[in-house]
């Protein structure tokens, strides 16, 4: 067996993998995070939680302004990175783990994502149920990707903010 063929192969699964449950790693770009981040409204205990962190770009954003995140990354990979990127954060945290078959922490008020579009409406779901398991109002941090039949409460650049409310149907 040639083992460079499969040293590229395992490492190359992964990466193909991520491509049908949300996104391929792709980075944010750097006026993007800015944004993001400067869209982010938590109370003392409150978290930030990014739905496929890659290498962490925005994590490192929120943890510089000294807030607690979390992020989910499928690809262990670039979730090592994610890790490596954030060991000085001591707020931050990392979880190699697929973000659809993960419940939000309880202390989770804003969620950020840089999904591909076809996972949009799948998300939206998500996150209506997220808000009525949390029984509070969540907000969705989107890059890019527009909800569908949503409408954002705000919107700058290519970064758009949903609400949720675990009250309504169609927060």
């Amino acid at each position: 067996m040639n083992w460079g063929w499969f040293t590229l192969l395992v490492l190359f699964l992964p990466f193909v993998w991520a491509v049908f449950i949300g996104a391929p790693f792709v980075p944010a770009h750097k006026q993007a995070i800015g944004d993001a981040a400067k869209l982010v409204k938590l109370s003392k205990e409150g978290r930030v939680v990014e739905l496929g962190c890659g290498d962490g770009r925005f994590m490192q954003a929120i943890s510089e302004k000294k807030l607690k995140c979390t992020g989910y990354e499928f690809n262990p990979f670039v979730a090592f990175i994610a890790k490596f990127r954030l060991r000085k954060f001591s707020g931050a945290e990392v979880k190699s783990a697929n973000f659809w078959n993960i419940d939000l922490p309880e202390d989770t008020e804003v969620v950020y994502t840089f999904l591909l579009e076809k996972f949009m409406g799948r998300l939206d779901e998500k996150m209506k149920s997220e808000a009525k398991r949390l029984n509070k109002d969540l907000t969705l941090i989107s890059y890019v990707f527009k909800i569908p039949n949503k409408k954002p409460i705000k919107e700058i650049g290519g970064v758009r903010v949903y609400r949720y409310s675990p009250n309504s149907k169609n927060s």
